[in-house]
């Protein structure tokens, strides 16, 4: 009897081998972000400054958070090494537990034909003790036979040598006849096959004309038209960009004086905050300076449509909430920017009481018992 290699079955092995697997990926995963952190940690010491606030660190303190992470990192690789030595050691128990899984297998379906056989073997030695007693019986018959068979072979060669001379005699009267209407057939087949072609031709050629005439067009739209058009529409919205990115700037300069931030949109026009030459995420913004970039962005937008637009698409602007956290300061000057906007209409929604001296018209809208009405202020 083979001594399995494990007292564990090869799917338990398995699950052990995908458990250790998961804690490997983890653990990877782990170290991955701690060597970011460390990394990170390096480049504020070797800097001294702080991107976001702009001011000076104290090495002392992120030199001890270093030789933390630097600790935590040896820890890692140590236990990422056990790991990978207790992931080896299961593979290995996973391909030997299966190789002696089959190989039971194949010796308890050895066993199990080898009593077949044994019983076959003594069904088989007491059908050929049968057999011997009929085959004697069985020669003398067969000899008989063999005498009647001669005979009835020797008349069946004559009746066999008659019957092929009229077969092939009403063949050769068929096949003469099938010629005859085969070459009928064919006659007339060519005939209209010789008008068809005579027809097909002419039509080629009439199809071979207009096709050189539609390649022509094509080759040039291909080779001259649509190159230029896409030139021209690049060179369109590089020039549109340029004149966009100056409103955008133009506008939130008015609303945020500020002179390390600057703002500008890439080729996308997807706005792109500054603070002293580093980018910011949208989110790590302020309530103010994300209603700046979107009012001052929105005003841009106005100021290129009323640009490019001549049916008057830009004479009236909405404005639904523009100066959500804006200071006091920020509100006093957008009468300002309102005029810079150049439209005749302007309609604000907003709770700002601020904005009231800049309006000509003021309309109130409140809530009595679920409805909402709209009055006149005044």
């Amino acid at each position: 009897m083979i001594k399995p290699p494990s007292e564990h079955t090869s799917e338990e092995l398995e699950e052990m081998l995908e458990k250790v697997s998961e804690e490997l990926t983890e653990l990877i995963r782990k170290r991955s972000l701690v060597q970011e952190k460390k990394k990170t940690t390096e480049e504020l010491i070797e800097k001294g400054i702080c991107p976001v606030c702009g001011q000076k660190i104290e090495p002392a303190g992120f030199g001890e958070r270093k030789e933390h992470l630097a600790n935590e990192l040896t820890s890692i690789e140590k236990e990422l090494h056990s790991l990978n030595s207790k992931k080896e050691e299961l593979n290995r128990l996973v391909k030997e537990m299966r190789g002696y899984e089959r190989k039971k297998g194949d010796a308890e379906n050895a066993e199990r034909d080898l009593s077949e056989l044994k019983t076959e073997h003594e069904s088989l030695a007491n059908r050929l003790s049968e057999m011997q007693g009929d085959l004697v019986q069985e020669r003398k018959r067969l000899s008989d036979a063999e005498e009647e068979a001669r005979q009835l072979s020797e008349l069946s060669r004559e009746i066999a040598s008659l019957e092929k001379q009229l077969e092939e005699a009403i063949a050769r009267n068929r096949k003469a006849a099938r010629q005859l209407e085969e070459a009928k057939t064919k006659l007339q087949d060519r005939s209209e096959k010789v008008e068809e072609l005579t027809l097909e031709v002419e039509r080629m050629k009439n199809a071979r004309a207009r096709f050189e005439n539609f390649a022509t067009h094509v080759n040039w739209l291909d080779e001259y038209f649509q190159p230029t058009l896409a030139m021209i529409e690049r060179q369109v919205m590089v020039e549109m960009n340029v004149r966009f990115n100056e409103q955008f700037q133009r506008f939130f300069s008015s609303l945020v004086e500020e002179p390390d931030v600057r703002v500008r949109v890439n080729e996308e026009f997807t706005p792109i905050f500054e603070r002293q030459g580093y980018e910011q995420d949208f989110e790590a913004l302020s309530g103010g300076e994300r209603t700046s970039i979107a009012l001052a962005y929105r005003l841009a937008l106005n100021m290129i449509v009323q640009q490019e637009s001549a049916s008057g698409a830009g004479e009236l602007l909405i404005l639904d909430e523009p100066t959500d956290g804006f200071s006091k300061e920020q509100l006093s000057k957008m009468r300002d920017v309102i005029k810079e906007c150049n439209c005749r209409q302007v309609i604000i929604v907003s709770h700002e009481r601020e904005l009231e001296s800049m309006a000509e018209h003021i309309f109130i809208v409140e809530k009595l018992n679920g409805t909402s009405t709209l009055r006149k202020a005044g």
